[in-house]
């Protein structure tokens, strides 16, 4: 049963992955009518005036299924995608729409940024008979540096690098990079005025912020202006940068910056939300109690990994009935705070596993992004050190709750992209009874954790099957955690 069970959720897995396919979301929200291109229900006049443009892991399906449904009436095209995409994918380029690979290990680099100067000639050349497709998704800030002149790309991730090992956060670090980009922060959507601009967006953050994903290149930038030199003096950086730098910082914009955004409209047209739906009408069909807990995990890996070991726990104390409803809502909502779980979900979970009619076996999906701190020296990624986390947390509570050992209890971890750290595992599959197993194969787990060396302890575990390998997907939104939990007999 558990071979099966492993099986099982990498099948559930690859439908969550696939239910985001860009090409299927793309043709599911943009359609052609005779001489019109529709979106959400709004018509935009096509008269071969069409230029597509993307940047992200998901761009080439994105531009693949953009070119095919605009036709005749796409007049040029430029999308920068991860280096190495086409050969792992084996998916063919678009016929007009030209294709840059860069970025490698999604650092900023020289390829994209000719990547991005071919963006930038096309959009300039625009007028307001013209019609601009952009192609948005995960990744697509590496994809698209354009540093504003004269500063140069080196200089920019130098300033990046200082503010990074200076203990700036991530939104301290896109506040400064947006300030130091011709494209970000809206630059793009401003660059293409008076052009009529359609932004589709493939969500690879959590809530789905515009003007975070991929830096918001097509949306007005929320942040003060002043706050990029705030944060370079906050950190004692202002005389480590060349002068010229802090004068694009500090320089005033046109005051009338929402006349550049008249034209143009940015939707969202799939997320994390999204592949968890998947995974939910999936497993239902299969006959298990199926809920989805929560879209949104962030913050520590293991204080994330003990609350689903934890989480698991409460599913066995209660399909073996040693729990009752009460017990279990109470429980779970003392650690509803590190799943970034509401009331709401918890509630349902309950009410659907303490029915009378409730079946012996529980999916339960959660989305998001953890963060690793990194204090060893070995290799991994946060979906590898969450199993492996996962697994610890679960066999020490079962030595105090010998109610898990009458349930299979499989968690898979895996990145949406295929790719977790840098490794070409997209994550890895955890289930009770797995540091046994490693100890029997005179493996320590503790060692293992400790040096966060999860990949290489998944390579070598049980010769590699609880790795989760499947190279890149082609789309991004964020990570997805399946948990299922049933009875052995």
């Amino acid at each position: 049963q558990l071979k099966h069970l492993k099986n099982y959720v990498k099948l559930v897995y690859k439908n969550c992955v696939e239910s985001v396919n860009p090409k299927i979301l793309i043709s599911q929200e943009l359609q052609k009518k005779g001489n019109s291109l529709i979106l959400k229900g709004n018509e935009y006049k096509l008269e071969k005036n069409c230029y597509i443009v993307g940047f992200g892991k998901a761009a080439l399906d994105m531009a693949l299924a953009s070119e095919q449904i605009v036709g005749e009436h796409v007049r040029e095209g430029v999308i920068s995608v991860p280096e190495g995409i086409i050969s792992q994918t084996k998916i063919y380029p678009p016929k007009i729409i030209k294709v840059f690979e860069g970025a490698k290990g999604n650092v900023p680099d020289e390829k994209a940024f000719m990547a991005s100067k071919s963006i930038v000639n096309i959009i300039k050349a625009l007028t307001e008979k013209d019609l601009l497709l952009v192609l948005v998704s995960g990744g697509g800030s590496a994809l698209l540096p354009y540093p504003v002149p004269p500063v140069t790309l080196e200089e920019k991730l130098f300033v990046t690098k200082r503010l990074a090992n200076a203990g700036a956060d991530i939104t301290e670090l896109n506040a400064v990079r947006k300030r130091l980009s011709l494209v970000k922060g809206g630059g793009l959507t401003r660059m293409a005025y008076p052009a009529q601009t359609l932004a589709l967006v493939l969500s690879d953050v959590v809530d789905d912020p515009l003007d975070v994903i991929a830096s918001g290149p097509t949306v007005p930038d929320k942040v003060p202006k002043s706050l990029a030199i705030d944060i370079l003096k906050k950190y004692d950086l202002i005389k480590a940068i060349p002068s010229h730098m802090v004068e694009v910082l500090i320089k005033e914009e046109d005051e009338d910056q929402q006349k550049y955004f008249r034209n143009a409209v940015t939707h969202v047209i799939g997320n994390n939300k999204t592949a968890l739906k998947a995974g939910l009408e999936f497993t239902a069909k299969d006959g298990y109690v199926s809920k989805v807990m929560s879209c949104s995990l962030v913050g520590d890996v293991g204080q994330a990994a003990e609350g689903v070991a934890k989480m698991a726990g409460l599913v066995c104390q209660a399909l073996g009935k040693t729990i009752n409803c009460k017990v279990f809502s109470s429980e779970l909502e003392k650690i509803s705070q590190h799943l970034c779980m509401d009331k709401t979900a918890i509630d349902g979970l309950a009410k659907e596993i303490f029915q009378p009619t409730s079946k012996n076996k529980v999916c339960i999906l959660i989305g998001g992004e953890t963060t690793v701190k990194v204090k060893g020296k070995g290799i991994g990624g946060r979906n590898q050190e969450m199993a492996l986390r996962f697994s610890i947390a679960l066999d020490e509570l079962a030595k105090s709750l010998h109610v898990i050992d009458l349930f299979n209890v499989v968690l898979l971890c895996g990145g949406t992209d295929g790719i977790d750290g840098p490794t070409d595992a997209a994550g890895a599959i955890a289930y009770n009874g797995q540091c046994q197993h490693a100890t029997a194969q005179h493996l320590n787990p503790h060692a293992f954790v400790k040096d966060n060396n999860s990949y290489r302890y998944y390579s070598v575990l049980n010769g590699g099957e609880d790795l989760l390998i499947n190279g890149m997907t082609g789309t991004n939104v964020m990570d997805i955690n399946i948990l299922t939990i049933q009875s052995k007999v």
